[in-house]
């Protein structure tokens, strides 16, 4: 495919996605105004380029200016005449246009549309509102009037765009409110490109050619316009003249900075390091000169601009001081991550004494300095950031399912999520915890506790195919018989599933899984290890062995009564005893096929491990693909009772450690010990759910078994080391005070 990008402003993250864009075989032609003023990516071709990406400036006959009103106006429609130009040599298939100004944008738009370029938006900044608030300090009544004009011009773009792609879900009440069809949304969040942000000694190259190396240095890097406050930068300055030999650096240009240098020389600030611009290749150097970074950002601002230079700052392994409104995403992100310290843009006493705190606590910065750069770790990851752009770019009338699934961060769960993923699905997923072992697949995963009905509702905002409720208060046999958890096994799953069904009602889910459990059969049905009753017409007179069951099974009953009173589509799965990799295998919650593949992988060949009862109870158990296979296929299905998922390969407890025993190539004793047992025998009845919709286990037992003992017994062999998935974990969003705050999210 044949993509034109344009990036206004020439940032470092836009470039690095054309790039891997032309990486995957596009022909991508990545063009910037060549005349700006402002910070710059990687903009020239490198010998590692593709030959089918190239670099194209496009270059007017003088600086662009963004501050003369009139002149800017003109200069837009020479920029837009110039890129059109481009656009007829190079016929591309898709136009992508990012910080594009207004009248560039609408000459742009008006030729994709009438030449069937499609023609996708990225919206950095709602600019119509930024033209108002400016110019109406200047010539307040007809700054208004140009103002609305310009935000209504770019409302109609907005519309006519085949795609709208915002950098946050902040922006989504005014994209609604501009009429643009939800089909067209979506949310990627800006990043930082890794791969060109190197760590640096404080002492290097460059800090020694500023004599920066012995200094405690506050940094500010990048744009100061009138969307930031430079009175902040010189009132530190003159803090800490007293303080010795600490410096306030700036590295910028325009308006603010020459702000800067008028006070300056009018107050004789010493330590105010003035600087220009320099070159993308010397921003690590810049950066990793610092003790502190900061970000301003004014309070009019507020939701509509996110500064990407905060998103660098992570990147860079310095604890970050920002004068920013508390609503920014920047901000939520920085204060969600505890990566640095936040303060209003006009609370200019609280900044200076955040920053001589930051000064004296050393500690403080390097915690807030590991937390962001672990974040950026976690989050910008350009393969999937090239993913989700690529599904929106290339397949114009794309429309992409969505699937909420709760309890996202559990062992079903997070397979759940990635099989969804691969399906196509856009999946966001909730949990109080994300997965322990391998980073989310989800789009956008959401911290939040689904006992809070508010969270519920937040998680639900969007228009879902298919809703997943996985989430429950569960463990194996040590966790769920024992009597010690079952108030608090009843009371939160309880709480979880009245949430879910409701706001499911309330937001008008199209169809929701619940996973029930076999635990919901009668212990009289299973007294015989060896011919237990567990078809689904058994499930009464109930008589579950545990408060885990019996709150399962009020739960299949209230999500069936929705499914009766209000028409929601409900489908049950009973599950049988799911086990696999990248679950509970050593904190107590583990069912017996991890358990044993542990106990195995810990002993030394000749010794003993230790099983609850005689060993003879029996069960089945179902490998976690096989098991997503059938959920997924009920989904699918109109069958609308409860049904079983789980093996017919039933088998001893004492049987299945003999399994693994040989699967690890050793021989142990078992000793039998008193514990909790739940019921003699259980095994899964299939003939109903193969019968309505044609599925059945295919794998044996072994297999599975195989797949688990191995990756369980790498747990065991790195045991106390840091596990580059578990460091690597995507923390894509979370709630806060009760509000779905996402810092990383694709909106279909």
């Amino acid at each position: 495919m044949r993509i034109l990008v344009y990036d206004h402003a020439g940032h470092p993250f836009q470039v690095q996605l054309s790039r891997q864009l032309s990486k995957r075989g596009h022909k991508i032609i990545h063009s910037f105004c060549g005349l700006l003023q402002t910070p710059r990516g990687k903009l020239i071709k490198t010998d590692l380029d593709p030959d089918n990406f190239e670099i194209f400036p496009v270059l007017l006959t003088e600086p662009f200016d963004r501050y003369n009103m009139i002149k800017r106006v003109i200069q837009e429609k020479q920029l837009g005449k110039k890129l059109i130009k481009k656009i007829k040599q190079f016929k591309p298939n898709v136009v992508v246009s990012s910080n594009t100004p207004i009248e560039t944008q609408s000459l742009l738009q008006k030729h994709c549309l009438k030449s069937n370029i499609k023609f996708v938006f990225w919206l950095q900044d709602v600019l119509g509102i930024g033209i108002k608030h400016n110019v109406n300090k200047k010539i307040p009544l007809l700054g208004n009037l140009i103002g609305n004009y310009y935000i209504k011009k770019e409302s109609e773009l907005l519309r006519k765009s085949d795609e709208v792609i915002a950098i946050s879900e902040d922006f989504l009440p005014f994209l609604s409110g501009t009429g643009v069809q939800k089909n067209k949304l979506h949310v990627i969040h800006n990043w930082a490109p890794l791969d060109e942000l190197p760590l640096y000694p404080k002492s290097n190259q460059w800090s020694r050619l500023n004599n920066l190396e012995n200094s405690f240095c506050f940094i500010y890097s990048g744009t100061l316009g009138m969307k930031h406050n430079p009175e902040l930068l010189k009132e530190l300055a003159l803090k800490f003249q007293r303080f010795g030999n600490v410096k306030v650096v700036v590295v910028s240009e325009g308006l603010g900075a020459d702000y800067l240098k008028t006070e300056k020389q009018k107050h004789n600030i010493k330590n105010l390091i003035l600087l220009p611009f320099q070159p993308y290749d010397k921003l690590p150097l810049v950066l990793s000169s610092a003790d502190v970074l900061i970000g301003l950002l004014e309070k009019e601002a507020g939701t509509f601009s996110v500064p990407s230079k905060i998103l660098t700052y992570l990147c860079m392994k310095k604890a970050l001081l920002l004068a920013m409104p508390q609503e920014n995403l920047a901000a939520k992100i920085v204060e969600i991550h505890k990566s640095g310290c936040i303060c209003e843009p006009d609370d200019i006493e609280t900044f200076l004494k955040t920053a001589e705190k930051l000064f004296n606590h050393k500690k403080l910065r390097d915690n807030l300095a590991f937390n962001g750069y672990a974040y950026s770790q976690k989050i910008f990851d350009i393969d999937i950031i090239t993913d989700r752009f690529e599904k929106i770019i290339t397949n114009k009338d794309f429309i992409m399912k969505q699937a909420l699934v709760c309890g996202a961060g559990g062992f079903i769960g997070s397979h759940l999520v990635k099989k969804l993923k691969k399906e196509g699905f856009w999946v966001r997923g909730v949990d109080l915890k994300c997965p322990e072992f391998s980073k989310t697949a989800a789009d956008d995963f959401v911290i939040g506790d689904l006992r809070d009905p508010i969270v519920c509702k937040n998680v639900t905002d969007r228009d879902f195919d298919e809703v997943y409720q996985l989430a429950a208060d569960m463990g194996g046999a040590g966790y769920i018989f024992t009597g010690e958890h079952d108030s608090e096994v009843m009371h939160n799953s309880a709480m979880i599933n009245l949430n879910m069904v409701d706001v499911s009602k309330q937001m008008g889910v199209k169809k929701i899984f619940y996973s029930s459990s076999a635990c919901i059969y009668p212990e009289y049905n299973q007294l015989d290890p060896d011919n237990p009753k567990c078809s689904e017409d058994s499930a009464y007179p109930a008589a579950p062995d545990s408060e885990y069951g019996w709150e399962k099974l009020f739960s299949e009953r209230m999500y069936l009564s929705y499914q009766r009173n209000h028409n929601l589509k409900v489908r049950i799965a009973r599950f049988h005893n799911i086990f696999g990799p990248q679950g509970s295998w050593n904190n107590g919650k583990e069912k017996a096929p991890a358990a044993f593949c542990r106990k195995v992988a810990e002993t030394e060949n000749g010794g003993e491990i230790e099983m609850w009862g005689d060993g003879k109870q029996t069960r089945s158990f179902l490998y976690i693909d096989e098991c997503l296979d059938g959920a997924r296929k009920l989904m699918d299905s109109d069958f609308t009772r409860p049904v079983n998922i789980g093996s017919e390969e039933m088998i001893s407890i004492n049987g299945l450690a003999e399994m693994i025993m040989d699967i690890a190539g050793k021989k142990l004793k078992i000793k039998h010990i008193e514990g909790p047992l739940g019921v003699r025998g259980r095994n899964s009845d299939n003939r109903l759910i193969y019968e309505k919709i044609d599925w059945k286990p295919t794998r044996p037992l072994r297999e599975g078994l195989q797949k688990t003992y191995q990756w369980i017994e790498k747990q065991v062999q790195d045991r106390g080391k840091i596990s580059i998935d578990h460091r690597k974990q995507r923390i894509i969003s979370t709630v806060k005070d009760k509000r779905v705050i996402c810092t990383k999210s694709v909106h279909p």
